[in-house]
């Protein structure tokens, strides 16, 4: 059973395992619920989920909403949602905002950015493969 933190919750700290492959630092998660992996990216802004996640996922999608994002290919617009619920490993945050758009090549695999961390200090531990979220 996950951990679920609603947001203005009281700040504590929590820990993230995850696998160390290739460079990346992979997380078992879910978004509304349904499976995916993530590759950690702090430098990203946002959470970002392909179009195949997001339709499993029930994620509406308002095309006046988007924003602009550098990405290795050049700048482009994606639409922004409002998650309700994400899962890093068994770490559940609440109204996560995420931008859905083909981050990988795998499109069930996603980008846990920084609107997933936000609220904390974060520590990675490469010789433990954890994350520690503590409250800033």
């Amino acid at each position: 059973m996950p951990f679920s933190i609603v947001k203005g919750a009281k700040k504590t700290t929590f820990e993230i395992s995850y696998a160390s492959r290739n460079g990346s630092m992979l997380v078992n998660g879910k978004v509304n619920g349904t499976p995916l992996r993530f590759v950690v990216d702090t430098g990203a802004t946002f959470v970002v989920i392909s179009p195949d996640i997001a339709e499993r996922a029930g994620v509406e999608i308002d095309e006046s909403r988007t924003v602009r994002l550098q990405t290795a290919n050049g700048i482009i617009r994606a639409p922004l949602v409002t998650l309700e619920s994400v899962i890093a490993d068994d770490i559940e945050f609440h109204d996560v905002e995420a931008v859905v758009h083909n981050a990988t090549s795998d499109p069930d695999v996603g980008l846990l950015g920084m609107s997933y961390f936000g609220e904390h200090k974060i520590t990675i531990n490469h010789s433990s493969n954890t994350i520690v979220l503590e409250p800033k």
